[in-house]
Parts: C-alpha cells; sequence; structure tokens
C-alpha cells in the first residue's frame, strides 16, 4: 500500500474567548480538544507536518502580543506529559511518550510570518502554498465537532483546482464544542446537532446566506422569527 505524504492542520481558537482552554486542550480521559486530538492524528497517520498557524489574533502578556497559535503552542509543551491521559493517546499503545515527543518535534510547524490567517478559509489558503511546496498529497483538518461541517466545505472550496487533495482532504473532530460556554450560544443550542447544513439544491439556501448579513440587528431577526411562524412547522 503507498502512503501519501500527509500533513495534518491543527485548526486555532481565539485565545481571548472564554472557553479557549476547554476547546483546545479538552477533558481527560474522553474529551479531548483538538491540541490532543491532532497529536493523536498525526501518530495515527505518520504525518509528515503538524501544521498551526500564529493567527492574527492574539492577547498581550508581558508588554509582548502573542498570537493565539502561540498560546496553544505552549499548551501543548507546558502539558505535553498529560497527553497520555487522553484515551485517543492510550490507545495508540506502540508509541510511549519519548517517541510521542519525538515525532511532534519532528513534524509540528507553528508558522507566524508572513502567514497570520484570521479566520478558517484563511488557514486553509495558508495551508494550501505550504502543501504545494513541500509535495504533500492529503490533508487531514482538526478541529472542534461543531466546526467541522464548515471546514470540509471550505477546504474542497480552497482546493478545488487540486483533485489529488480534494480526493484526500477529510476532517476529524476533537471531542469539545467550541460554541459551549462561549458567552454566546444558549447552553441549550450548544450542540452537533444544530449545526444547520443547507446544500445548493435547497430553495432557502440564497435566503439563508443572506441572513448572516444581518447580524443581531433585533428588529430583523423579530421580523424573521414572524414569517417562520406564519408559513414553518
Amino acid at each position: 500500500m503507498i502512503k501519501l505524504r500527509t500533513a495534518v492542520l491543527l485548526h486555532g481558537y481565539n485565545v481571548n474567548e472564554v472557553n479557549w482552554e476547554h476547546v483546545v486542550w479538552g477533558n481527560p480521559p474522553g474529551e479531548p480538544g483538538r491540541i490532543p486530538t491532532a497529536v493523536a492524528v498525526t501518530l495515527e497517520e505518520n504525518a509528515e507536518i503538524l501544521l498551526l498557524f500564529g493567527s492574527s489574533i492574539g492577547q498581550e502578556r508581558c508588554g509582548e502580543w502573542v498570537s493565539s497559535g502561540r498560546w496553544m503552542a505552549e499548551l501543548l509543551s507546558v502539558r505535553f506529559e498529560q497527553l497520555k491521559e487522553f484515551t485517543i493517546l492510550r490507545a495508540l499503545q506502540s508509541f510511549s511518550l519519548k517517541q510521542i515527543n519525538r515525532k511532534i518535534k519532528k513534524t509540528f510547524k507553528l508558522i507566524e510570518e508572513p502567514d497570520r490567517p484570521a479566520n478558517t478559509v484563511g488557514e486553509l489558503q495558508a495551508a494550501a502554498r505550504i502543501i504545494h511546496e513541500q509535495g504533500i498529497q492529503k490533508l487531514i483538518c482538526v478541529s472542534s465537532k461543531d466546526h467541522v461541517s464548515r471546514i470540509i466545505r471550505d477546504a474542497l472550496v480552497v482546493f478545488e483546482g487540486d483533485p489529488l487533495i480534494v480526493s484526500h482532504v477529510s476532517v476529524r473532530a476533537a471531542a469539545t464544542l467550541y460554541t459551549k460556554e462561549d458567552g454566546i450560544t444558549p447552553s441549550a443550542r450548544a450542540s452537533v446537532a444544530n449545526v444547520v447544513v443547507i446544500e445548493p439544491r435547497a430553495t432557502v439556501g440564497p435566503r439563508a446566506q443572506r441572513m448572516f448579513g444581518i447580524g443581531n440587528n433585533p428588529q430583523a431577526l423579530a421580523e424573521i422569527d414572524a414569517v417562520l411562524k406564519k408559513y414553518g412547522k
């Protein structure tokens, strides 16, 4: 069996979010966040590169601005020995902590400059340049389980002109939700079941896309809600 050169893209998360630590690290043993999930995928796939971008969003520390990506990289370094507490890494019994450390040191790349993407599409576009430079043939994107459906859509758009990558791009969901206890999303809505996917065939699709431009306009949302109550189920 031919092994494809593989990259794992660890999607960043805004360090200023109130649930940042939960989202990126998670709770052992059974709720791995983005970082331990990406480490596990890198080992399982014997990936050539584990990518993390610095992000244009960050936080001041001791008078120095530090990107969200660097915060994540430092968290991985500080808590490295705790990785084995997660079931997904304990399942990889053939790897000792020393071997995991050696593999991650070899593959992990935090890229700050010139690429500091601000969003998911920016991360994928930045990754595309590295993928093409290094002859990567397979891409696995790691993020929260309520975010991965958007990632696969955006990845297929970004790599549309590259049939090899399109055929070998996938997502791996971390167990944590980025909408859980984020201070914005009502707790009852923080669920994968509430992720809305609208395919082009749906007649409401163009209208739903335009609704994103409304933002949190209370009057507009009230009027839309009234229409839905009149015609919806």
